[in-house]
Formats: C-alpha cells, structure tokens, sequence
C-alpha cells in the first residue's frame, strides 16, 4: 500500500507595508519616530514583518527635504 503525505494548505504570507518617514531633525536625539513605531506596534503592525519604515532625515537642512521627499516616493512606489 501506497500513501501520500496530504498537502498542508499554503498560508497566505502577510502583507508588508512600506512607511516613508521623512524629518527636517536629526535622527539624534531620538525624534518623533520612536513614538510612531511604538503606535504602529500597538495596532499589531511590527517591523521585519508586515511593515517596513523607510526613514530619511534632513538634520535641520530644510534644503535637503525635497530631495529625500523625491528619493523615499522612488523607493517606496
């Protein structure tokens, strides 16, 4: 007698969200996307696995923030 193990149904992999992040400051001192993630987390949003953040700061060159702003819309698009 012959047996096949049965296929176990496939899970569906989760989706991952893509977040651009984009601050005139610096990332030090920590900035206001501590407290982002940490919502994100309380929503059930963790990162690595159903989002992902792409972050860009312009450590206070608000000349810099259209050029990122153009490079994040590139990567996350």
């Amino acid at each position: 007698m012959l047996a096949e193990p049965l296929a176990a149904p496939a899970q569906k992999a989760e989706k991952v969200y893509r977040i651009g992040y984009l601050s005139s400051a610096s990332p030090s001192p920590p900035s206001g996307l501590e407290p982002f993630r940490k919502r994100l987390r309380e929503l059930g949003y963790v990162e690595g696995r159903n989002i992902t953040i792409e972050a860009r700061w312009a450590d206070g060159d608000a000349a810099r923030l259209p050029r990122l702003a153009h490079a994040l819309v590139e990567l996350i698009a």
